[in-house]
């Protein structure tokens, strides 16, 4: 089997794509990560009020992430600016929504069942946006070419973006923590929002050059229009799927139970009150 690119090659390259495409991917991410950095420093102030704040610009920002990040892999793919990669990019956000479904439902699943089945499902479906909005593939199609795309390099796969959130996790450290010593709460959330504006689109330079390296080494997987996904990634789903109904079955006899007996305890003191 041959060998991906040697990981120094990937890094250099990486950063090689990222600093060509700089100008248009700070377009793309400064606003969603702007609002996300507003809802964490709205969270750190406290109070109801800014607590409402901070979710609304939370939700806004990580809904404009999700669409930015297809922008993005379009972008660097099509070689287009930031306006011409968001108008493409807005129209995967439901195929995406539904991706993200079903990739959370097995993963849940594969979790439940124990825990390395989910570590190997996340990393064999690391490529579903990239098939999905690069190749056309959408739903179960998607998931089963990134996993299809990850088989037989598992292991050089995980070790590649290993390396990139070990890194990542360092320059946080170097550069936020001192950011939250000075600042505090609202420093560190500042600080936050500067460096994930870098690491965000890096990481998706990385990732894409990663799934181009693979799609070179497996050419017949993009030309399959439709690639069966196996069973036990639908197991997977399916447990998953009835977990959630579980917990929300769950938490509605909990509310029930909760609310029958605040609603008899009102009862119990009206009676006596007239006594």
């Amino acid at each position: 089997m041959t060998k991906m690119n040697p990981v120094g090659t990937l890094w250099t390259d990486a950063w090689k794509l990222y600093g060509d495409f700089f100008t248009p991917m700070t377009q793309l991410f400064a606003i969603p990560l702007v609002l996300i950095g507003i809802g964490d420093i709205f969270r750190a102030i406290g109070g109801t009020p800014m607590t409402i704040v901070s979710a609304l610009a939370s939700v806004v920002g990580e809904v404009l992430l999700f669409i930015m990040t297809a922008a993005a892999i379009y972008a660097y793919d099509k070689k287009c600016d930031a306006s011409e990669a968001y108008k493409n990019g807005i129209r995967f956000f439901w195929p995406m929504v539904w991706v993200s479904i079903l990739t959370m439902l097995a993963l849940l699943g594969g979790f439940v069942l124990a825990v390395i089945p989910g570590i190997w499902l996340a990393i064999a479906f690391t490529f579903m946006n990239y098939t999905l909005i690069l190749e056309g593939k959408k739903g179960m199609t998607a998931l089963a070419a990134s996993h299809e795309y990850v088989r037989g390099y598992w292991w050089a796969v995980t070790g590649r973006f290993l390396l990139l959130v070990l890194l990542a996790f360092v320059g946080g450290i170097v550069v936020g923590v001192p950011f939250a010593i000075i600042g505090g709460p609202i420093g560190g959330a500042v600080a936050t929002a500067v460096i994930q504006l870098f690491i965000v689109p890096f990481s998706l330079a990385y990732s894409y050059l990663m799934y181009r390296n693979l799609a070179s080494l497996k050419p017949d997987v993009a030309a399959k229009s439709a690639i069966a996904e196996t069973t036990f990634v639908r197991v997977a789903q399916v447990i998953g799927l009835v977990f959630v109904a579980l917990i929300i079955a769950a938490a509605a006899i909990f509310l029930g139970a909760a609310g029958s007996a605040h609603y008899e305890s009102h009862m119990d003191w009206g009676p006596s009150a007239l006594r």
